[in-house]
């Protein structure tokens, strides 16, 4: 256990709006770390009644609030709480999540382990729906980070620690980006940077469910399109075929059940190796979403699985 009096040699970013309880949960769960060289900034992105914390909480030395009076969105409001911060190393946490205590002190270790050439750590989460696990992330000790994140978002905001002067150096946050912005900076991040992977679980997160994912989603993929046009044919036509079945995913959950059938066919006719997903979320188009729940939930509960589809950057 380290002192709390300590000088900070991590700083932790929250941002929030318009939900005072999960965020008092988020911060506790920080508070409550193993590791306690930390100082938090919670940072108040516009709620409509401005967060005032727990006595508790704000009392404590480690702990400031930053008020922002019109929302910029949580990628800029993360990048301005950064600016002050004095800690030499960064770690972000989303008002609906929590981390276990043990959180920091492994990453912290993880890092100093790896040396001064690997510049961020990640970690794996649980996902939650209410009281019910519907996911869970580990991410692999063995694997092509800027590969992978051409595909999906498998660094989260809560799950990474990073070196604060890297950030910085990135530029932060695509301000401009409301719901991707997380997963643009990793894709950046991966480009000169290495992240040592900490297989184990240390995050609980929440499933969410905003409305213009869908918008976001083309948006990152617009964003990678270069990325994606360099690599060899086949592995260009996989990744194609793997965005255009995660957008037949998302129009089916909006009802848009044509275009969804439309995407999965051009997933399929691109990648024909894809045709078991591409099959699959055709018939989905055709049953619409009540059947495909009812049926993906029976044969999950079978085989013993959670049956979530991978979640965007939250």
């Amino acid at each position: 256990m380290v002192t709390a009096g300590a000088p900070p040699h991590v700083s932790v970013v929250i941002p929030t709006r318009d939900r005072p309880q999960l965020v008092e949960k988020a911060l506790r769960s920080v508070l409550a770390q193993t590791y306690a060289e930390l100082e938090v900034t919670v940072v108040d992105d516009g709620s409509t009644v401005p967060l005032v914390l727990d006595a508790a909480l704000a009392s404590d030395s480690r702990v400031r609030t930053l008020r922002i009076d019109e929302s910029i969105g949580a990628g800029a409001a993360r990048n301005l709480a950064v600016a002050d911060c004095r800690a030499p190393l960064l770690a972000f946490l989303d008002d609906d999540d929590t981390w276990r205590p043990t959180k920091l002190e492994r990453q912290v270790e993880a890092l100093t382990a790896a040396g001064p050439d690997v510049d961020a750590a990640e970690s794996g989460f649980d996902l939650w729906d209410g009281d019910r696990l519907v996911g869970r992330y580990v991410p692999a000790v063995m694997r092509d980070v800027a590969r992978t994140l051409l595909e999906r978002p498998i660094m989260q905001p809560s799950t990474v620690l990073l070196r604060t002067e890297v950030f910085r150096e990135l530029g932060g946050f695509e301000p401009g980006l409301r719901r991707v912005e997380d997963w643009d900076l990793w894709v950046r991040f991966s480009d000169a940077h290495r992240v040592v992977a900490v297989p184990e679980v240390h995050v609980d997160r929440t499933v969410s469910r905003p409305s213009d994912e869908l918008h976001w989603y083309r948006e990152m993929v617009r964003l990678l399109e270069h990325r994606i046009d360099a690599l060899p044919a086949s592995e260009r036509a996989r990744l194609t075929a793997v965005h255009l079945l995660v957008e037949s995913h998302l129009l089916a959950q909006v009802g848009e059940r044509r275009q969804a059938r439309s995407a999965a066919a051009r997933a399929l006719r691109t990648y024909p190796a894809s045709w078991g997903r591409a099959s699959l979320y055709i018939a989905r188009s055709f049953m619409g979403e009540r059947v495909w729940a009812k049926g993906k939930s029976l044969i999950c509960s079978l085989l013993g699985r959670t049956g979530r589809e991978p979640t965007l950057p939250g």
